[in-house]
């Protein structure tokens, strides 16, 4: 669960995790980006599997696929270096 929470962090930072139920052994998970906000003003993605870590990562699938910058970047949440134009770095293989 732990993990599954650390991948929701880092791959998408403005979803959050709105609650966790549980219904006929099976577990629902709701993520949204404004949790403040009642569930009919928010962006919610919802999905269920009986184990509850599974429950998460398909909620975060289902919520890369509605978020543009995830299907556009890949999920990159990391910016690009620009290479400096003064220096040069060799990089071949002396072996």
């Amino acid at each position: 669960m732990d993990a599954a929470l650390a991948l929701l962090e880092f791959g998408l930072p403005q979803w959050k995790l709105r609650c966790v139920t549980c219904e006929d052994d099976e577990r629902f998970c709701s993520l949204g980006k404004r949790r403040q906000h009642p569930t009919w003003l928010d962006d919610v993605v919802t999905d269920g599997h009986p184990v509850l870590p599974l429950a998460l990562l398909t909620a975060f699938v289902e919520a890369c696929a509605v978020t543009p910058s995830c299907a556009t970047e890949g999920g990159r949440t990391v910016s690009s270096v620009e290479p400096w134009a003064h220096k040069a770095v060799c990089c071949d293989n002396f072996f």
